[in-house]
């Protein structure tokens, strides 16, 4: 899943973006993977075709070029080196962060 935020000063995950403002805006992905899997084992290492889920997702957030930096969070060793090996700034999450029951999006 990837989620795409402002940033910079007075930013707000909630706020309306206008693309017509002449200000340069700043960008972020995240993308998380979480190693743990309930109904397909490492869904994210899998393989569709030479590229696994996760490989597309990063391929896919490249190719925004709004996007200015790229975040992969998740609690698995391989998924942060498929990251790191595609230029992708990594989070290592915690395994209390990595359950079932764990919100990616920001409560409001």
């Amino acid at each position: 899943m990837t989620y795409i935020y402002r940033t910079g000063k007075g930013a707000k995950l909630t706020e309306k973006i206008s693309y017509k403002s002449k200000k340069k805006l700043s960008f972020f992905a995240l993308i998380t993977a979480r190693g743990g899997s309930v109904g397909i084992k490492n869904k994210n290492l899998k393989k569709i075709g030479n590229y696994s889920l996760l490989e597309m997702s990063i391929f896919a957030t490249k190719k925004v070029k709004k996007i200015n930096q790229i975040y992969c969070s998740s609690d698995n060793k391989k998924i942060l080196n498929i990251s790191l090996k595609n230029k992708i700034k990594i989070i290592k999450r915690p395994k209390k962060l990595s359950n079932n029951t764990s919100k990616s999006k920001p409560r409001s």
